[in-house]
């Protein structure tokens, strides 16, 4: 890949990881988003770039090769969704619903195994997290600065195309009588926000325990600008997605797992983990149903969006209603009348039923497995720690998802999905 490839990637990638998706631009009466706007050019940019380079074709084979279970999950999950959606409740919207899903966040995981499998962009990409990070938590503090949504703060809310009520909806999501005003960024909702700066925290140590005084630097940025989106995003639930995150950072690298004392440690350690499951979910849901109105409004709201879910799927358990049905069966009505689900996995069940539930989380576990093999079989420290973070920012997404159906965050899963291919397909003592 020649450099102005490799830096339109790198730069179309940023933007679309900073453009709030519920941004559409007024052109011509018709709403265009940015994020639709550069992901389908990046989709045909790949193929380009497979066929016209022979290395990068040998890399992605291998690298597809190495993670078939992985890659075969991802399939068995998106064609039991297209399934489901033509035997579901409205077939032709259902369908409509899961190919947009498929090609504008699935489609990523194409997009990361093929520019990525270039050496050098690999190298570079962590360094689009880290600015896009930052950035994030720039856009934040100009909301908390001017006490006003992001769009509203930039003028842009003058030129949005969209429904009038879903926008009015996340505009609302900052103001909180309880707690002030809360920052999300280009997010749709505090807690995106919060839990997306949260899954970073990884990133954030792997630069700061880096040699170089700027990456040392863009560490300790990042490590702020999370630590701004923790206090005032408002939210406490981000603070799961970090701990997650980190735990599972800190293991895959200080376990080298090919040694059989660590290997024992990290066995019981699972064990452990496993105990104590029951104990730390309790915790969880204390720590986010809170003591003020808010929260506990809120607590009782999912208990609601629960019950409702169970009788949904009384009726169509195995295979559910189709995609998009979730929130009228069970959704409660929020801000401004928009229909809400708190969270991704009740959608899940009520849209693909208990298989496709599974089914999901069949194939974020294949991801998981994937990551962490690569990890522990790394012989550079920094691929070995890059790695681990990719695999930290699935499982903190998937944490995260627990409590908000808003799935923004799906992209990044898939990207790092495409990660892995990549790093499958490359020498296992190259750099990282």
């Amino acid at each position: 890949m020649g450099d102005i490839g490799r830096n339109g990637f790198l730069l179309a990638t940023t933007v679309a990881l900073l453009w709030p998706r519920y941004f559409f631009v007024n052109v011509a009466g018709k709403g265009v988003s940015g994020y639709t706007a550069i992901t389908l050019p990046m989709l045909v940019g790949a193929v380009v770039a497979l066929l016209g380079s022979g290395a990068t074709r040998a890399i992605v084979a291998r690298g597809m090769a190495h993670t078939l279970p992985m890659l075969l999950a991802v399939v068995a999950w998106s064609a039991w969704r297209i399934l489901t959606d033509l035997t579901g409740l409205t077939p032709a919207a259902s369908l409509m619903e899961t190919v947009q899903d498929l090609v504008f966040t699935t489609g990523w995981l194409w997009i990361g195994m093929v520019f990525l499998a270039d050496p050098v962009a690999m190298a570079r990409f962590p360094t689009v997290l880290l600015i896009a990070g930052i950035a994030a938590t720039g856009f934040g503090l100009i909301e908390y600065a001017s006490g006003q949504p992001l769009l509203a703060a930039l003028g842009l809310n003058r030129i949005a195309a969209g429904d009038a009520n879903q926008l009015r909806a996340i505009a609302s999501a900052s103001s909180d009588a309880a707690s002030g005003f809360r920052i999300k960024a280009s997010f749709a909702h505090p807690i995106v926000y919060g839990q997306a700066m949260a899954v970073l925290a990884p990133l954030s140590l792997h630069y700061l325990l880096s040699r170089g005084m700027a990456r040392r630097l863009g560490g300790t940025l990042l490590a702020v600008a999370i630590v701004v989106a923790l206090v005032l995003c408002g939210s406490r639930s981000p603070l799961i997605v970090f701990g997650v995150a980190l735990i599972v950072y800190g293991v895959l690298r200080q376990f080298d797992v090919r040694r059989p004392a660590r290997l024992l440690v990290l066995n019981v350690a699972g064990v452990g983990a496993l105990i104590a499951l029951p104990v730390v979910v309790d915790a969880a849901q204390d720590l986010i149903a809170g003591t003020d109105g808010r929260e506990v409004a809120s607590t009782q709201v999912r208990a609601l969006q629960f019950q409702r879910a169970r009788t949904a799927l009384d009726q169509r358990a195995l295979a559910g209603y189709g995609g998009g049905q979730a929130k009228y069966h069970a959704g409660v009505v929020g801000r401004n009348d928009v229909l809400t689900v708190d969270s991704q996995y009740l959608v899940l069940a009520v849209d693909h039923g208990l298989v496709g539930l599974a089914l999901y989380a069949l194939m974020t576990l294949a991801i998981v497995l994937t990551g962490a093999r690569l990890a522990i079989g790394a012989r550079d420290p920094g691929r070995r720690s890059i790695l681990g973070f990719w695999t930290a920012l699935v499982c903190g997404n998937a944490a995260g998802l627990s409590i908000v159906a808003i799935d923004d965050m799906l992209t990044f899963t898939y990207l790092a999905a495409g990660v892995f291919v990549a790093h499958a397909g490359r020498p296992p003592h190259a750099p990282g």
